[in-house]
Formats: C-alpha cells, sequence, structure tokens
C-alpha cells in the first residue's frame, strides 16, 4: 500500500502538493476560526441555537456549491492549482475578514 502511494505521488507531485496545502490550511482554519466561530454566534445571538444551525447549515451549502464549482469548471482557470489557491485566499480573506470585522464592531 506505501509503495503504491509513494509511486502515486512521484508520478502525480501536484496533488501531494494540494494534499499539503490543503492540510496546512485546515490546520490554521481550525485553529483560528473555527474554533471560535460557535462560542461567538451564541454570545452574539443571546443563545440562540437555531442561529447557530442556521450559520452552519450554510457554511455546509456554501462548501458544497463551492466543490460543484471547482467540479464543473464554471470558471475558466487554466490550472487548476489556481483556481484552488484563488477560492482558498477568497475564503480565508472573507471568513476570516468578516470575523474581524466582527469582532471590532463589538
Amino acid at each position: 500500500m506505501e509503495k503504491a502511494a509513494e509511486h502515486y505521488s512521484k508520478k502525480y507531485p501536484q496533488i501531494f502538493i494540494l494534499l499539503i496545502a490543503t492540510g496546512i490550511m485546515s490546520l490554521f482554519s481550525n485553529l483560528t476560526y473555527e474554533s471560535i466561530l460557535s462560542p461567538m454566534i451564541l454570545s452574539r445571538s443571546g443563545n440562540d441555537q437555531f442561529i447557530l444551525l442556521l450559520v452552519n447549515t450554510l457554511l455546509g451549502i456554501g462548501s458544497i456549491v463551492g466543490g460543484i464549482i471547482m467540479m464543473s469548471r464554471w470558471f475558466s482557470f487554466k490550472k487548476t492549482e489556481a483556481a484552488f489557491y484563488f477560492f482558498a485566499g477568497v475564503s480565508f480573506l472573507l471568513g476570516d475578514g468578516l470575523m474581524t470585522f466582527m469582532v471590532l464592531l463589538k
């Protein structure tokens, strides 16, 4: 099994790079944005769990729609890696940027 994975990663190094990049982005996302999202929403909504449910549902729907957009190539990027990094950057800017803006408003 390990030899097959090593062979595949040598044959397609772009996939290995995307896996590493996704892992790093997921780590930082969980350390910052996702760890304080639920407590912040609950504190700003007066402990309304329905609002938390709504936000988490919309985040899930957005993830699915984003995956469908990337899969169907509605956006004509010549390189899939460029599209991945572009959308990841937009996601972090919107997620972390809006989170910072909300904290500054409070």
